[in-house]
């Protein structure tokens, strides 16, 4: 299986590094290159101190037997 990694949004941080906010990633069959599934994962992140913390996660995911969808809120 191999696998590429898209980056869709992010945002910076007081320090200037980067927050990831979207991304994808396509698995695809190494031996027909076939794509199969896809996996969005979109968070948002909540700034403690000097720490950034990811306080929202989603994450859906395409394939040939469907979709899922997850989400999970930090605090």
């Amino acid at each position: 299986e191999n696998m590429s990694l898209q980056m869709l949004d992010s945002d910076r941080n007081a320090e200037g590094k980067v927050l990831p906010r979207a991304y994808q990633v396509q698995y695809r069959d190494a031996a027909t290159g076939v794509i199969t599934r896809i996996e969005t994962v979109r968070q948002t992140w909540q700034r403690v101190g000097k720490l950034d913390l990811p306080s929202e996660l989603s994450q859906s995911v395409s394939s040939g037997s469907g979709v899922s969808v997850r989400s999970m809120t930090l605090k």
